[in-house]
């Protein structure tokens, strides 16, 4: 009888003791390889076991995916391995959360993104999405903060290149559509959350617009002064890219660029 009770507290021990984790709207859970994790995937009340494993092998790179101890989905790459695997809520209103993955290559530029969801015992990919000459190259990944309202925002490091701006991040809102992602806005893309604080120092005397077409003055800075990105836009590669700026006092200006070199020195890639 005592042996048997200390195995029962000791299940409950090993029960409690294993990893949990919460999706939230409001941000992605990266998750550790080889590591269990309690979640409910497909909103039946009842917690899954997910668990992932990678492998290296002389031609490939794998990645495999587990549900309550059962290999369910396996993804290779000949070139390139992988990257961040997360989970996150995309829509709050659906009883779906996601498993998201990433394969990289060379300087964590990525290869493919995927988006999954549990459904009838299975995980499926709802979305697929390889690098692309598009805005979709480069290193690319999920953002941490996510609306919850069933876009996708994707963190994409200079997805529209200008000589006079340089290495830049911003945030691009996708939604899932036919397998694939595709973008909500195609012109206007927020400065992500980690690029904000980089400043911008003048390096001559710059009029600002109050709108990103209009010419309406909205204020002049002087060489010297600093100021923030907050905004990109660009319809695709090769068109002029047009740059919404923030001064430390909270003033936002438009300005049109065209290797127009507004600022002392580029950021540069690392």
């Amino acid at each position: 009888m005592k042996k048997k009770l200390l195995m029962l507290t000791l299940a409950a021990c090993l029960l409690f003791l294993m990893p949990t984790t919460k999706a939230d709207a409001a941000s992605v859970t990266e998750l550790k390889e080889g590591q269990n994790y309690k979640i409910d995937l497909n909103g039946d009340g009842r917690k899954e076991t997910f668990k992932y494993t990678t492998l290296e092998t002389s031609s490939k790179s794998i990645l495999k995916l587990y549900i309550n101890g059962k290999h369910v989905y396996s993804h290779s790459e000949s070139y390139g391995w992988p990257g961040k695997v997360c989970l996150a809520d995309f829509n709050k209103k659906d009883k779906y959360k996601e498993i998201c993955f990433e394969f990289n290559s060379d300087s964590d530029c990525l290869e493919i993104m995927k988006i999954l969801r549990y459904q009838n015992k299975k995980l499926k990919a709802v979305a697929s999405r390889r690098t692309s000459n598009s805005e979709f190259s480069g290193r690319v990944t999920i953002a941490n903060a996510q609306k919850g309202d069933g876009t996708v925002t994707v963190r994409i490091d200079t997805p529209y290149y200008e000589t006079s701006l340089g290495c830049y991040f911003v945030d691009i809102q996708y939604q899932i559509k036919k397998g694939t992602l595709v973008k909500t806005s195609p012109t206007i893309y927020p400065v992500s959350s980690n690029w904000k604080k980089s400043p911008y120092t003048l390096s001559k005397q710059v009029t600002f617009t109050t709108t990103r077409t209009g010419t309406k003055k909205a204020f002049t800075l002087a060489k010297g002064q600093v100021v923030y990105l907050n905004k990109v836009s660009c319809k695709k590669e090769g068109t002029t890219i047009s740059i919404q700026v923030r001064t430390r006092s909270g003033k936002l200006g438009w300005l049109k660029l065209k290797n127009f070199n507004f600022y002392k020195e580029a950021y540069a890639w690392g």
